[in-house]
C-alpha cells in the first residue's frame, strides 16, 4: 500500500493524538457530545435501550440518570440489544462455531468477539472496522512510547517500519486474537507484525530472528520471556517498549520487566466491550482512560462514585464509538483506583493509578457458629505485597477456611516460606480468624494460565454460601488502611 493511500488514516491518527494533549475541559466537551448522541441513537435503533430508557428525557438527562446494564441482562435480549435487525444471536453463534471463519467478517462488516466468561457470563460482541481502526490509531499514537505523529514521523516510519511481535495463547474469537487478526492494512507500510503462539516451541528463536521494536503479550508470558532475556537466550537489541495485555500486572512484575528489558512497560487495560478503553503510560504506573471515546465510572458496591485514591468495587463502561452494539453504563466487576496526582508523560486524559483485578473475586470464612463472612482478596494481597521475595501469586479456595497460596519467587531469590506463612497467619489473626484459617503455601517457577481462558486467575474460589448477602469480615479495616493493619504483622515477622 502506498504512502499516499495511507495518508488519510495517518491524518486521523494525528488528530486523535492531538486531542489527548489538549485541555481536560476540551476532552470532556467531546465526551459529553458523543454520549448524548449515542444514547439517542441507541434508543432509536435498539429495542433493548428503547425499553430501558422509556420515560427519560434523553436531551436533558444526566449520565447518572441512565440505568446501568448487566451482562446477563443484555445477553438475554441480544437480538434487541444490537442495532442491526439482520443480526441474531443464533446466526452469530453459528458463525463463531466454525474455526475456519476466524479472521472473516460476519455479514461482511462485523468483527465478532466472544469473551471467555471469566466473570461468569460469556458475551458475544460485534464491532465494525471503524472501531478497530480507532483502536489501532490510539495504540500507535497514545499507546506508543514517544507518541510522535505528523508527516515527518510518518515518512520516517515508512522508511524504517516498526516491528510488532504479539504473543497470543491461541487463535480464536476471543478479543486479543480476533483484534490482531484484523490489523489495519493501512499500517502495513509502517509496521511489520508477527503473531506467535505461546505454545510455539521455538518462541524465543523466532523473536530473536524477527527483532521486534514492540513486544505485546500477557504478563505471565512476558515474565517468562524476561527470564530468557536475562539468561541471554532472548536478544532484542531494537526493542523500544513492552506492552502487557489482558492480565493483571503486579507492581513487582512491572519492575521485573523494566529491569529485564530496559525499556518502558505499558500496561493496557480494556475489555472486549470497549477495546480502546485506555492506554498504558510510559512514565508512571497505571493507565490513561481515553475519555474522548469512552467513559469509565468507578463506583462502590452500591453504585456510588468513589473519589480518587479510593478503590472501587466495580466499574461502569460506556463505549462512545460502537453503535452496532451499544455499551452504555455497562457493569464490569473490576476493582480500580483513580489517580490523585497527574503523571509525567503529558497525556491529559484521566488516569487510573491502580488496577487490582476483578471486584467480584471473593474468598470466604465461616466462623464457629456456621456464619459465612466475605474475605476480600486485598486482605491477603496486602501481606504478600510486603514479601519482597515474591514476584507473583495466586490464591485458591476449594473448601471453607482452607487456602492454597501459590507464589512465584523473584528470580535469583528464594522465598522464605516460614516468613511467608507467619505473615499470612498474622494477617488472619488481625481479623480474628487465625484459629480457623488453614493455609498451604506452594512455590512454583511460574503460574499456569486457565486453559479455558488463556489468562492467569489470581483468585480462584469454588466454595461459599448459597446466598449473596452475608456479613463482612469482623473488624475488617477499609482497603485504604490495610497497610496500617499489616504493619505490626510485618514487624513481628522480621524480628
Amino acid at each position: 500500500m502506498s504512502f499516499l493511500t495511507t495518508l488519510p488514516w495517518l491524518v486521523r491518527a494525528n488528530r486523535i493524538n492531538a486531542l489527548s494533549r489538549s485541555s481536560l475541559d476540551r476532552i470532556l466537551e467531546v465526551q459529553a457530545r458523543r454520549w448524548r448522541e449515542l444514547i439517542r441513537y441507541a434508543a432509536a435503533r435498539s429495542p433493548f435501550y428503547r425499553d430501558l430508557y422509556r420515560g427519560l428525557d434523553l436531551r436533558r438527562c444526566r449520565l447518572e440518570d441512565l440505568p446501568t446494564v448487566e451482562k446477563a441482562q443484555a445477553m438475554a435480549r441480544f437480538d434487541d440489544w444490537v442495532t442491526d435487525p439482520a443480526v441474531s444471536l443464533r446466526n452469530v453463534e453459528d458463525f463463531i462455531s466454525d474455526p475456519a471463519r476466524f479472521g472473516q467478517l460476519y455479514c461482511g462488516k462485523y468483527i465478532v468477539l466472544h469473551t471467555s466468561g471469566s466473570q461468569g457470563q460469556p458475551v458475544v460482541l460485534l464491532q465494525t472496522r471503524a472501531c478497530l481502526d480507532l483502536l489501532f490509531q490510539i495504540q500507535t499514537t497514545r499507546g506508543n512510547v514517544g507518541g510522535q505523529t505528523g508527516i515527518r514521523e510518518a515518512v520516517r516510519k515508512f522508511l524504517n517500519p516498526a516491528r510488532i511481535a504479539i504473543v497470543i495463547m491461541k487463535d480464536g474469537f476471543y478479543p486479543t486474537a480476533a483484534t490482531f487478526a484484523f490489523f489495519p492494512p493501512e499500517l502495513n507500510g509502517f509496521a511489520k507484525t508477527l503473531r506467535l503462539a505461546y505454545s510455539d516451541p521455538h518462541l524465543v528463536e523466532r523473536l530473536n530472528e524477527f527483532g521486534p521494536t514492540n513486544l505485546t503479550a500477557y504478563a505471565t508470558v512476558l515474565l517468562q520471556l524476561a527470564d530468557a532475556k536475562l539468561a541471554g537466550r532472548l536478544r532484542l537489541p531494537q526493542l523500544r517498549q513492552v506492552v502487557n495485555n489482558s492480565e493483571l500486572l503486579t507492581d513487582a512484575a512491572r519492575e521485573r520487566l523494566q529491569d529485564a528489558f530496559g525499556v518502558p512497560v505499558m500496561n493496557n487495560y480494556a475489555a472486549g466491550e470497549c477495546m480502546h478503553l485506555s492506554t498504558g503510560c510510559s512514565t508512571d504506573p497505571g493507565v490513561h482512560v481515553n475519555a474522548d471515546c469512552s467513559i469509565l465510572e468507578v463506583v462502590d458496591a452500591a453504585g456510588r462514585p468513589v473519589p480518587p485514591g479510593e478503590r472501587g468495587s466495580r466499574i461502569l463502561v460506556t463505549n462512545l464509538i460502537n453503535r452496532a452494539q451499544p455499551i452504555i453504563r455497562y457493569v464490569i466487576h473490576d476493582a480500580v483506583t483513580w489517580a490523585t496526582t497527574p503523571c509525567r508523560c503529558g497525556n491529559q486524559m484521566p488516569r487510573l493509578a491502580r488496577i487490582d483485578g476483578r471486584g467480584n473475586d471473593t474468598l470466604w470464612m465461616r466462623d464457629q457458629s456456621g456464619t459465612w463472612h466475605r474475605l476480600e482478596p486485598m486482605v491477603l494481597k496486602a501481606a504478600l505485597h510486603y514479601c519482597t521475595d515474591v514476584l507473583d501469586w495466586r490464591v485458591e479456595q476449594q473448601a471453607p477456611n482452607q487456602f492454597r497460596i501459590t507464589v512465584v519467587p523473584v528470580p535469583g531469590l528464594t522465598v522464605d516460606e516460614a516468613r511467608l506463612r507467619l505473615v499470612l497467619d498474622r494477617q488472619f489473626r488481625s481479623y480474628q480468624f487465625e484459629s480457623l484459617a488453614q493455609v498451604e503455601c506452594r512455590v512454583v517457577a511460574h503460574l499456569e494460565p486457565d486453559p479455558a481462558t488463556g489468562k492467569v486467575r489470581r483468585v480462584v474460589c469454588t466454595t461459599g454460601p448459597d446466598r449473596s448477602s452475608v456479613p463482612p469480615l469482623p473488624n475488617a479495616a477499609p482497603e485504604r488502611t490495610l497497610e496500617t493493619s499489616t504493619a505490626p504483622v510485618l514487624a513481628a515477622a522480621t524480628e
